[in-house]
């Protein structure tokens, strides 16, 4: 019986529940064959669901598993964690204010596709990341922003303890995330590269062009023209940085900031590219 037909069957007894249709018994057989193609139809559905993941065309939120980790100060921080390649290095990836972990999801995607493992996570006081000490903490004032560091090194210990940091980490930052890395890697030889998008000076309490004058791995600064603060900044370390093993400074004509940066396909395929091959 097609699915058509089970239907029809099942509509003429409903229509008439008082006539003779051959007995209580044929109305249990016409339900049982309705169950038998709605579970066949429903089996088929999850074949197909199960397959398109084993063919590497699974959403970006079957990719990732949730990860916790503690910092030194006691803020329980939460955040998703994406398999990697052997012999490729981690990523982690530290969001602006006001946003948390799933603004780089397209982009975390995109790298993991291409091999790296990454661990993205809401920075304290943002997304899921609210709890000190025990205490949830709804506001967080610039006193404690301005420890976001330890949020970094409590990430990178947390992957180092999973013996995932053997082939470096490359940090990126967005907005106050950028001088978040920037601060933070100079001071930290597990960190081989950083990414800089939107990088400024004098936010939040940051001041990070001294540890960028000072970094010696690669940095690849992010800004676009319209946003004057960050393109100036970009443009003033971009030609004073010669420690840097390789920097380089992608710049357009716009008004995108942070995170917003990946929200743009062109400079966002530019910016993984770096990744995966520096020059």
């Amino acid at each position: 019986m097609t699915v058509p037909q089970a239907k029809a069957a099942a509509d003429k007894l409903l229509a008439d529940p008082e006539a003779d249709h051959g007995g209580r018994g044929f109305v249990l057989v016409g339900i049982a064959i309705i169950m038998v193609v709605v579970l066949v139809i429903l089996g088929a559905y999850l074949y197909m669901m199960q397959n398109n993941q084993d063919n590497g065309t699974s959403s970006p939120s079957t990719e990732y598993l949730p990860i916790a980790f503690t910092t030194q100060d006691g803020w329980d921080l939460h955040g998703d964690i994406y398999n990697g390649t052997a012999g490729k290095p981690y990523m982690i990836l530290v969001h602006g204010m006001n946003e948390d972990r799933k603004a780089y999801r397209t982009f975390a995607h995109e790298l993991h596709q291409s091999g790296f493992g990454i661990l993205s996570y809401d920075s304290r006081g943002f997304g899921d990341s609210k709890v000190k000490n025990g205490t949830i903490i709804e506001a967080i004032p610039d006193a404690e922003i301005q420890k976001g560091t330890l949020d970094v090194k409590a990430a990178v210990d947390a992957l180092e303890q999973r013996g995932l940091t053997n082939n470096g980490v490359i940090l990126v930052g967005a907005s106050i995330g950028a001088d978040v890395v920037a601060i933070y890697a100079v001071n930290d030889s597990r960190i081989i590269d950083i990414v800089l998008l939107s990088p400024g000076d004098n936010y939040h309490g940051f001041y990070p062009g001294s540890a960028i004058s000072k970094y010696t791995g690669g940095i690849l600064f992010v800004a676009y023209t319209g946003d004057t603060t960050a393109f100036a900044f970009c443009s003033q370390y971009y030609n004073s940085s010669t420690k840097a093993k390789v920097t380089n400074f992608f710049h357009k004509d716009g008004l995108f900031h942070g995170t917003g940066a990946l929200t743009q396909a062109d400079m966002r395929s530019k910016i993984e590219a770096w990744i995966i091959s520096p020059s």
